[in-house]
C-alpha cells in the first residue's frame, strides 16, 4: 500500500503539462468517496514521507499550473473529507 501511495503521487507530481491529470485527479477523488480509511492511509502516506515536502513543491514551486492546480484541487478536496470524517468521529464518541 505504501508503494502504491508514493507511485500514485509521483504521478501526480510528475504529469507537467498533460491535460490528463484533471482526468486522474477526478478518478482519485471518486475512489476516495468509497472508502475513509484510504482517505486518511493516502494523506498519512503523502504527509509521512519527509514531512510533505514532495506535496509542498508541487503546490509551491510546480511551474506548471494545470498540475499545481490539480495536485491543489485533489488535497483540497482530501482536507475537507478528513475534516467530515473526523466530525462524525467526535460525534460518534469513539
Amino acid at each position: 500500500m505504501r508503494v502504491a501511495k508514493k507511485a500514485v503521487f509521483d504521478i501526480l507530481a510528475r504529469c507537467h503539462y498533460n491535460v490528463g491529470i484533471k482526468d486522474i485527479v477526478a478518478i482519485m477523488i471518486g475512489i476516495f468517496k468509497q472508502d475513509d480509511q484510504l482517505c486518511k492511509d493516502f494523506v498519512q502516506g503523502i504527509i509521512s514521507d519527509d514531512n510533505g515536502e514532495d506535496l509542498l513543491e508541487v503546490l509551491l514551486d510546480c511551474p506548471d499550473s494545470m498540475a499545481r492546480d490539480s495536485v491543489g484541487n485533489l488535497f483540497r478536496y482530501l482536507a475537507c473529507r478528513l475534516k467530515m470524517i473526523e466530525h462524525a468521529t467526535l460525534l460518534s464518541g469513539e
